[in-house]
């Protein structure tokens, strides 16, 4: 953050973080937002309908319905 003047900062990990930066996080957790997997995910899905559709291009995903085999 500080090597380029940013304020804040988003990192983010596919397969978590390690234990010694999750200890470091609660003291920059006004500045510094850590994403796993499951948070990207989440984050994907409520906010994908409101990007622009430059950032969607960006975004190699797809909407797909299929039937649930769950449901009788």
């Amino acid at each position: 953050m500080s090597n380029y003047g940013a304020d804040f900062s988003l990192l983010v990990s596919w397969r978590g973080f390690k234990s010694s930066v999750t200890k470091e996080f609660p003291k920059q957790f006004f500045k510094v937002c850590l994403w796993d997997s499951k948070t990207i995910i989440q984050q994907n899905f409520e906010n994908y309908e409101k990007l622009s559709d430059d950032i969607k291009k960006e975004i190699p995903i797809k909407k797909v319905w299929m039937l649930d085999s769950e449901v009788e």
